[in-house]
């Protein structure tokens, strides 16, 4: 599995819709690894919080975060 590390910043609006049950499954998965920030564009001060995600269906591969 390739993910992308990009390290933009993106809302939890700004990510892709997710498409239907059966379209995420066959998806090929074009994973990508970005920094969650709030609506405002606020990060937290104490370390980053990333988002891995598929850019072409939108499935949510997980979650994790940096320390400072």
């Amino acid at each position: 599995m390739v993910i992308r590390k990009t390290y933009n910043y993106i809302s939890r609006g700004q990510l892709p819709k997710k498409k239907f049950f059966i379209k995420r499954l066959l998806c090929g998965h074009d994973l990508v690894d970005n920094i969650l920030c709030s609506e405002s564009g606020l990060t937290r001060i104490s370390g980053e919080d990333h988002i891995v995600y598929c850019e072409k269906c939108g499935h949510i591969e997980g979650y994790y975060s940096r320390e400072y």
